[in-house]
């Protein structure tokens, strides 16, 4: 298994403290694979880099534009 060492700003550092918690692991690494597991479900199947969210108990759409 690789390891990867990178430097990140607050915005980051606060966004895998907010993953871990979403997803239940204890560890940066465990939150990041799981982010990216879902990145790569749903990169696929976007369309023009829209990725689109349906709540299940509104039956509200949520369109995610995905940049960078």
């Amino acid at each position: 298994m690789a390891q990867l060492t990178f430097q990140l700003d607050e915005n980051s550092e606060r966004a895998i403290e907010e993953l871990k918690l979403f997803f239940g692991t204890k560890s940066s690494a465990a939150a990041i694979r799981s982010a990216l597991a879902v990145a790569q479900t749903a990169a696929p199947v976007s369309r023009n880099r829209t990725i689109v969210v349906r709540d299940q108990n509104t039956n509200q759409d949520l369109n995610i534009v995905v940049t960078g």
